[in-house]
């Protein structure tokens, strides 16, 4: 009799068990922010000038969003970021915006600024570039944007990346791996002679030891040819030709 008990409650106890309404899994749907992106995602700003800020708006399902800005620091040359007489250098502008669900989402502009010079007096501008490395003509290294050249208080110019690009746009590596530091102290610029300031850090985050040897000025064609060998695990020879636009 005892066991015949036994038996029934844990017949009525599973079945209460097994009755019981399981969790269930809920599922929603998230729509994360659209950006109405005014104006241009790239924008070319001649020196000492005032940047126009386009505006960005965020909405969600048409409800908007509140949009936040932050302007980076100069790339190159560290300049500030008050771009209200602004100096010459790559800044990016980043804009986020967050969902009720707390998913963001991002968009950003690129500005680069540069003054120009006529390349008789000044070597200062903006530059598309051209690269050969180790004699090979690639059209992926050809017409890349950008290079700048600014005149440092010193009166020698920097050079935003010694190798054109050849990583930072070429591979697209980004800014991690352009050359930075090299410096260019006009002796006579009518006759081409220059002393070098090497770069420090070799090829960005590449590292290795670069060594320039050439600059080359045409202020008819408008371009600056700039010749280097970089020493890393290997040897490579770089021939860099700038050339200027206007802004």
């Amino acid at each position: 009799m005892k066991m015949k008990l036994l038996f029934c409650s844990i017949i009525v106890f599973t079945f209460f068990i097994s009755c019981e309404k399981p969790e269930e899994n809920i599922s929603r749907v998230t729509y994360f922010p659209e950006f109405d992106y005014k104006g241009s995602e790239v924008n070319l700003i001649p020196c000492s000038t005032l940047f126009n800020e386009p505006g960005v708006t965020a909405t969600e399902k048409g409800l908007q969003l509140t949009v936040n800005k932050v302007v980076s620091q100069g790339i190159y040359f560290g300049s500030s970021n008050d771009l209200t007489s602004i100096a010459p250098d790559k800044y990016v502008i980043n804009y986020s915006a967050v969902n009720v669900d707390g998913f963001s989402g991002e968009r950003s502009r690129t500005i680069f600024a540069a003054c120009n010079g006529d390349l008789k007096n000044s070597l200062e501008g903006l530059y598309t570039s051209t690269v050969v490395r180790n004699g090979v003509v690639s059209a992926q290294y050809q017409n890349l944007k950008y290079v700048i050249i600014k005149k440092s208080a010193d009166g020698t110019y920097a050079v935003s990346d010694a190798i054109g690009g050849y990583y930072e746009y070429g591979r697209g590596f980004g800014d991690a791996y352009a050359c930075l530091g090299l410096g260019i102290k006009v002796l006579d610029l009518a006759n081409n002679s220059f002393e070098f300031i090497q770069p420090s850090a070799g090829v960005g985050a590449f590292g290795g030891n670069i060594k320039i040897s050439e600059c080359t000025v045409n202020n008819i064609d408008q371009t600056i040819i700039i010749k280097s060998k970089w020493v890393t695990s290997s040897t490579f020879d770089f021939v860099v030709t700038l050339k200027q636009i206007k802004i």
